[in-house]
């Protein structure tokens, strides 16, 4: 398996745990983080698709919902549905 350290391509799709590991200071954050400026600063060309969007929006709004109102994974979609207007 390749380690993003190690990628040396001119361009790569991006999946969605790059971005939830730079956004919460998470797992291999630091070599996540080393991928991503890369990326902003042209070195690499970085493709991502609606989907990957939609899942770092989904996981770091279930991450929110957790944090604020201290309940479990499971329990917060189920939250979100039932408090449509929760801040």
């Amino acid at each position: 398996m390749l380690d993003l350290a190690d990628f040396t391509g001119n361009d790569i799709f991006i999946d969605s745990n790059i971005f939830i590991f730079v956004a919460t200071v998470t797992g291999p954050y630091d070599v996540c983080e080393k991928f991503l400026l890369k990326i902003k600063y042209g070195e690499i060309i970085g493709y991502v698709n609606p989907l990957v969007i939609e899942e770092v929006y989904h996981k770091l709004l279930i991450l929110d919902v957790c944090t604020r109102y201290q309940i479990k994974p499971f329990e917060a979609v189920r939250f979100i549905k039932n408090n449509p207007n929760f801040k």
